[in-house]
């Protein structure tokens, strides 16, 4: 009885990207492009938002200051 072949189907390729893709990498590219967009805001004198761990979103003026924007209040339930 001849032995079956088990063949790749067109759409089951190795994907060469996929190897790359690891964690540290989307990581350490998501950091570089939130640092060149905040770079590019302050260069045009537009505000530079920030979240916080408590929910809290904080913009950075040009000029310096810093304000509270957005201070969600807890809920029960």
């Amino acid at each position: 009885m001849p032995k079956k072949r088990g063949g790749k189907a067109k759409g089951a390729e190795d994907d060469p990207l996929g190897k790359l893709m690891t964690p540290e990498f989307i990581e350490r590219s998501f950091r570089k492009a939130v640092k060149k967009a905040l770079e590019e805001n302050r260069r045009l004198g537009l505000d530079c938002y920030y979240g916080t761990p408590d929910g809290k979103v904080i913009a950075e003026k040009p000029d310096g200051t810093i304000r509270v924007v957005f201070d969600p209040k807890k809920k029960n339930g």
